[in-house]
């Protein structure tokens, strides 16, 4: 092989490397249409569980008997909490490499923030909120 051979064969093999290289940088294959979200599995399990902690918590300050003024702040900021939650697994139009949560994330969003919207209201109602833990079940039935 001569010079200009090797020179050649040096900056394919440069080019493709730079090139695998910078298809890699991104975590996720560069095919993904751009309005897509990847959700490491950890993120999701992770997310999973502090909507499931939330869970917990509404239904610990619901249960309590009567709300009063300070249990409902915590109810409030509970339920924004869960809608940050949602919003980080998909939002709107997004879509992800999770069907089912796309297929329910929406809905699930709704109804966290139509509860919010209640319990901030004059006077405060809990229906929904109380009913957040359905919405769980709804889905996690399957599982």
């Amino acid at each position: 092989m001569d010079l200009k051979q090797t020179i050649v064969c040096v900056s394919a093999v440069a080019t493709i490397a730079v090139g695998a290289l910078a298809g890699c940088t991104s975590g996720k294959p560069v095919t993904y249409q751009s309005d897509f979200k990847y959700l490491w599995p950890g993120e999701v399990r992770n997310s999973m569980g502090r909507l499931a902690d939330h869970i917990r918590r509404l239904d610990t300050l619901l249960g309590a008997g009567a709300v009063g003024p300070e249990q409902r702040e915590r109810i409030i900021d509970n339920l924004r909490s869960m809608e940050n939650i949602a919003d980080s697994l998909g939002a709107g139009p997004e879509v992800t490499n999770h069907a089912f949560i796309d297929d329910h994330i929406d809905d699930f969003r709704a109804d966290v923030r139509l509860a919010r919207e209640e319990v901030e209201r004059e006077p405060p109602a809990y229906y929904l909120a109380g009913r957040l833990a359905g919405s769980c079940t709804g889905c996690h039935v399957l599982r």
